[in-house]
């Protein structure tokens, strides 16, 4: 396999040296080339995409569109000739660490309290867990009564989210809230308060709709990003817990990720920038390409796309109207992956990169 890849990045690299010796000339600016009455301009400076097309676009051009092999073995044997000083090591593996301790913790919580809760001896657990405010069942407005001291029901600063759970007080990292109540269904018709549970074949489901029934975790709401989100659950048997993933302050509401599905349902997206941009790849901003009504794909000037380069594990979805495009060298060859919403990890969706800017001649 190891000298398969060589041979694909020799190959690509005397293409790519091919085509720039016949076709390349000064630009006017640095690290500016021409190609087929096209002038590129590869900027290693770092810019969200943004800021990227607004900086081509004082150049007179626009982010790069790639429209045959032989383009894309020129830009991306430019850029792999010169990539010691295009790139640095953009790096989110610590964003991959972080997510793997959050899950050992979760795992270590989940069987010290699975065992006490199963044998009784929840007392001599080591784990911080909240005492349950009892309250009979069916009682009107039961869910709001459950809140137990410490916490209170106000209005959520989440939009559209009405009430949630805030803190009145500290709450220490790992801290077992409480379990989720509610009633046992198989087919909900809302699933706004339903968490699918371990049932064997069938699918089962809590529902905490009705305030009657539930308890006052049927308040928190789906943390946006993972700066903001502070709980998370596990599941003892068909039973789930909430508890804290981080000290939470006084004055702060709690906030916990409801899945990938409910995620989508309120147009968030839960996507770690490692998954696109592993540690050791190279990645460069291009272009974007958009999804017509009459289902093909076309670029900023309304022109057919005529060649694409995906990656085999990482394609645009023809439910995204417009996709920037990334170009990408990894396993040893340069392909395309779609620009996804990170945002969820990086504030802002701030991801920054290097990228190639192209113009007409004479512009």
């Amino acid at each position: 396999m190891a000298k398969l890849n060589e041979k694909r990045i020799l190959s690509f690299l005397i293409i790519g040296s091919l085509v720039s010796s016949i076709h390349t000339a000064e630009c006017g600016g640095h690290h500016s080339l021409k190609w087929t009455n096209h002038c590129y301009s590869f900027h290693a400076e770092k810019r969200s995409r943004d800021d990227a097309s607004y900086v081509c676009h004082q150049e007179g051009g626009y982010l790069a569109v790639i429209n045959s092999k032989e383009e894309e073995s020129f830009i991306a044997g430019y850029l792999h000739r010169n990539k010691d000083t295009i790139f640095d090591n953009t790096d989110f593996s610590h964003l991959k660490h972080e997510e793997e301790y959050l899950m050992r913790e979760k795992t270590k919580i989940e069987r010290e309290y699975c065992k006490h809760y199963f044998e009784g001896t929840l007392e001599q657990s080591t784990l911080n867990v909240l005492r349950k405010n009892e309250i009979s069942p069916s009682l009107p407005n039961r869910a709001q009564l459950t809140t137990p001291p410490g916490f209170s029901i106000r209005r959520s600063l989440i939009p559209r989210a009405n009430m949630g759970v805030w803190t009145d007080a500290f709450v220490p990292k790992h801290t077992i809230l409480a379990e989720y109540e509610g009633e046992f269904v198989e087919s909900p018709t809302d699933f706004t308060y339903c968490w699918q549970i371990d049932s064997g074949p069938r699918k089962l489901f809590i529902d905490g709709k009705n305030e009657n029934i539930s308890n006052w975790l049927r308040y928190v709401n789906c943390a946006r990003n993972a700066f903001e989100e502070n709980t998370d659950t596990f599941n003892c048997g068909s039973k789930k817990f909430y508890y804290t993933i981080k000290d939470v302050h006084p004055n702060n509401e709690l906030l916990v990720w409801y899945g990938t599905s409910y995620g989508k349902w309120l147009d968030i997206e839960k996507i770690n920038p490692e998954n696109d941009f592993p540690n050791g790849s190279l990645n460069a901003r291009i272009g974007s390409i958009y999804y017509t009504r009459d289902k093909s794909w076309i670029n900023y000037d309304h022109t057919h796309v005529t060649y694409t380069n995906w990656s085999r594990d990482l394609k645009a979805r023809t439910g995204n109207r417009s996709v920037g495009l990334i170009l990408t060298y990894r396993n040893g060859e340069w392909q395309w992956i779609p620009e996804r919403d990170y945002s969820y990890y990086v504030k802002n969706n701030s991801v920054e990169l290097p990228f190639v800017c192209e113009s007409s001649e004479g512009t």
